[in-house]
């Protein structure tokens, strides 16, 4: 597929499936907007990127601040002109453990949805009035085998929020095509 004259935002695009997405759309002619919240994996991406040949630029942002969003959009088209294609890839099972339910917390509870639901809800709330006007644009939801329940996340008792989220990944896009 010829991703040339097509311009993309890949969100937690410093590492794993967002980088490897972020390489191909590049690899395939896509102008890229790489955007993480680590500026140290960002620039990694950003040099591999256009040092193949690639045309991207890179942005520190938390996908989870409405604010950050923004300006991640804005900085899409004031460089791009457009925005074709969203990847929603952040996503996690938080930065804390819990040994079963009862020791999930509040706090963890919250972190693992922004990272999985509300970031995505933001930045498709952000693209698709530009995406409307021009009566065209794509968006992809990344999700997770682990809402099937057979497929284990960093401790058990994470595994639950997150696979809460990402089958809350899967009702949004469905409601949102």
């Amino acid at each position: 597929m010829d991703f040339k004259n097509k311009s993309a935002i890949i969100t937690g695009s410093g590492q794993g499936i967002g980088r490897a997405i972020a390489l191909e759309l590049s690899r395939r002619g896509a102008q890229v907007l790489v955007c993480d919240i680590n500026e140290n994996s960002l620039k990694k991406v950003l040099k591999e990127i256009n040092s193949n040949g690639g045309g991207a630029i890179g942005i520190k942002a938390d996908a989870t601040n409405p604010d950050e969003v923004s300006i991640l959009i804005t900085k899409a088209l004031d460089s791009f002109g457009k925005i074709d294609i969203l990847v929603n890839n952040v996503g996690g099972s938080g930065n804390k453990n819990a040994n079963g339910i009862i020791e999930i917390s509040d706090e963890l509870w919250d972190q693992i949805m922004d990272l999985n639901l509300k970031s995505m809800f933001l930045c498709s709330r952000s693209v698709v009035p530009h995406m409307i006007s021009r009566n065209y644009g794509k968006i992809v939801n990344i999700s997770s085998m682990a809402v099937k329940g057979n497929f284990q996340v960093r401790g058990a008792a994470a595994a639950i929020p997150y696979a809460g989220a990402k089958a809350g990944v899967i009702g949004f896009t469905a409601q949102l095509a």
